[in-house]
C-alpha cells in the first residue's frame, strides 16, 4: 500500500464562527466603551439591554456549534465505516499468510507443551521422592528422640527413686537423731531437776541447820539473861521452854 503524505489539518472546517466572531469583535470594542450608571433606573436599564444582547451571541455560538457538531459526527462516522474497510481488506490478506504461520507456532506450541508437562511429572515425581525421604528421615528421628525421651524418662525415675530413698533415709536419721537429743534433753533434765532437788535439800537442810542454831544461840542469850536476873536455872529452863511454845500470851522470841 503506497505511503501517503500527512495533511496539517486546517482551520477550514471552523470557518461556520467566522460571522459570530466578527460580532464578538465588534460587541468587544463596543463593550469598553460603554460605562452605565447602575445606580440610576436608566443606566440599569441599559445596562440589562446590553448583557441581553451579548447573551443572544452566546445562542448563537451555541446553535452553529450544535449544527457543524452534527455534521461531524456523521462525517466520523462515514470515516470510521472506511477505515474499517479498509482494514478488513487488509486483514484478509495478512490471514493468507498468517494462518500458516500460526498452524506452525500452534505444533511447536502442542511440542513445548508436551515437553513442560513431561518434565513437570518428572519434577513431580522427584519432589514425591524428595519427601518421601525427608518423610522417612522424619520417622527415624521421631523414634529416636522417643527413645531418648524414654530413656531420659527412665533415668528421672530411677533419679527420683534415688532420691526418695535418700530423703527417706536422711529423714530416719534425722528422726532417730531427734529422738536421741530429746531422750538426751530428757535426761539432762532429769538430771538437772534431780541436781536442783538435791540442792534444794542440801540448801534446807543448810538453812535448818542454820535456824537451829541460830534458835539455840537465842536460847541461849534468853537462858543467860534469865540466869542473871537471879532467876533458878530449873526455872529459867520452864520458863524458856513456855517461851518457845507460846504459852505465855503477848510474849514471843524475836528470832
Amino acid at each position: 500500500m503506497p505511503e501517503q503524505a500527512l495533511v496539517e489539518p486546517k482551520d477550514s472546517e471552523l470557518a461556520v464562527f467566522d460571522e459570530v466572531a466578527a460580532t464578538i469583535a465588534e460587541y468587544k470594542i463596543e463593550n469598553e466603551k460603554l460605562v452605565f450608571d447602575y445606580d440610576t433606573p436608566a443606566g440599569e436599564k441599559d445596562a440589562r439591554s446590553h448583557i441581553a444582547k451579548l447573551r443572544k451571541v452566546k445562542t448563537e455560538i451555541a446553535n452553529i456549534h450544535k449544527d457543524a457538531k452534527a455534521e461531524a459526527l456523521a462525517f466520523g462516522r462515514r470515516l470510521d465505516a472506511k477505515k474499517n474497510e479498509y482494514t478488513g481488506e487488509v486483514e484478509e490478506m495478512i490471514a493468507v499468510h498468517k494462518d500458516p504461520l500460526d498452524k506452525i507456532a500452534a505444533d511447536r506450541q502442542v511440542i513445548i507443551d508436551a515437553e513442560i508437562k513431561k518434565a513437570e511429572e518428572e519434577e513431580a515425581k522427584r519432589v514425591a521422592e524428595i519427601e518421601a525421604r525427608e518423610a522417612a528421615v522424619r520417622e527415624k528421628e521421631r523414634a529416636i528422640i522417643e527413645a531418648e525421651e524414654k530413656i531420659a524418662r527412665e533415668k528421672a525415675e530411677v533419679e527420683l527413686k534415688e532420691n526418695m530413698r535418700k530423703i527417706a533415709a536422711d529423714a530416719a536419721i534425722g528422726a532417730r537423731k531427734r529422738a536421741e537429743e530429746k531422750a538426751k534433753a530428757k535426761a539432762d533434765a532429769k538430771e538437772l531437776a534431780e541436781k536442783r532437788r538435791k540442792e534444794a535439800e542440801e540448801a534446807a537442810e543448810q538453812k535448818r541447820i542454820a535456824n537451829k542454831k541460830h534458835r539455840k544461840q537465842v536460847g541461849d542469850d534468853i537462858h543467860r539473861s534469865l540466869a542473871e536476873l537471879g532467876i533458878d536455872i530449873y526455872d529459867c529452863d520452864t520458863l524458856l521452854k513456855a517461851l518457845k511454845e507460846n504459852r505465855i500470851p503477848h510474849v514471843s522470841i524475836n528470832y
